[in-house]
């Protein structure tokens, strides 16, 4: 059972408008579930004490605030009681895990390719993980202190950096693309179903009821929409893929100022150039669009004839110019 069906039931048992069937139900759910379960942060040590001593005050007001005579009802309270003295707990300390992760977030990152142009951007995320944005898609991306947590927009490629105790989760619409390994790509445009392609590693694919779908491995593929219940896996050529990530990255004859504008928009840095004559050179390049920015500058580097300065977020090019 999903959040909302879980909370639903809870709510009729309080009422006194549950079924029987739903009171059943209920009683198996809690009867599988196991306190353990719960997630409760290192950093909050004293808090599971705190919420138990919270949950069982709220739940004895509730029993004596409804008392009614013993006999008649003593079954069905002790079914309460037994559901929601667990329940409570449980759903409680869900829910203290929820806010204080709230609090302890990050602040979120986004980041966006542009709209209008036909150009990718490469975004070099905090954990390391790599992630080239097709034009006009968006991430966010937020770090609650145990899972990496991603929102996609449009069309990536993502190259993670793995940290077995943080996974790496993507969402994107009813999908939840859980990264087991390394490098795939997901295309999830607004309306349309969503593509899940692996080039190296393995992620497991779920639904947002968390019902597992599939898992993929190298040269694999997925299309999921929300009518469908299950997928099998689909055998292409992954690499191919991700051929639009490389559209803006392969040029002719393009002078070096209009490139540097280009890298400048594409890697979120500033290029300037210490000989200005050096901007009116002619550079011709192809490049795969997953390479980070420290390897495109010292290939053209080396074609060019030119050297570069990294200070921070700030590149200084600079060489004799061309004839």
């Amino acid at each position: 059972m999903d959040k909302e069906e879980i909370q639903d039931l809870i709510s009729k048992v309080f009422s006194g408008t549950a079924s029987e069937a739903e009171q059943e139900k209920l009683n198996t759910w809690y009867r599988q579930q196991n306190e353990q379960d719960v997630y409760w942060p290192d950093s909050l040590p004293n808090e599971q004490a705190e919420v138990k001593k919270r949950m069982l005050n709220n739940l004895h007001q509730h029993i004596h605030r409804n008392h009614m005579p013993v006999q008649r009802n003593k079954p069905y309270r002790k079914v309460v009681a037994a559901l929601a003295m667990g329940l409570i707990l449980f759903t409680g300390g869900y829910y203290l895990f929820n806010n204080k992760a709230v609090n302890r977030k990050v602040a979120a990152v986004h980041f966006s390719a542009p709209q209008n142009l036909n150009e990718n951007r490469y975004v070099y995320l905090p954990d390391s993980s790599v992630v080239v944005l097709r034009q006009g898609s968006t991430i966010s991306y937020i770090y609650n202190g145990h899972t990496r947590e991603l929102q996609l927009s449009g069309e990536a490629y993502f190259d993670v950096r793995h940290q077995q105790d943080h996974p790496f989760i993507v969402h994107t619409g009813n999908l939840i693309t859980t990264v087991l390994g390394t490098s795939f790509n997901i295309k999830a445009l607004p309306g349309k179903a969503v593509t899940v392609s692996v080039t190296r590693g393995k992620v497991s694919v779920m639904d947002k009821a968390l019902h597992k779908l599939s898992i993929l491995t190298p040269n694999q593929q997925v299309v999921y929409s929300p009518a469908v219940k299950s997928m099998t896996p689909q055998v292409v050529q992954a690499t191919g893929l991700v051929e639009w990530a490389k559209t803006d990255m392969q040029f002719s004859d393009m002078p070096y100022g209009q490139l540097a504008e280009r890298l400048s928009r594409r890697y979120g840095v500033e290029i300037e150039f210490k000989n200005p004559a050096v901007k009116n050179c002619l550079i011709t390049g192809r490049f795969t669009g997953t390479e980070p920015l420290e390897q495109v500058l010292q290939i053209i580097s080396q074609t060019m004839g030119t050297t570069y300065l990294t200070n921070g977020n700030k590149i200084t090019i600079d060489g004799n110019g061309c004839s």
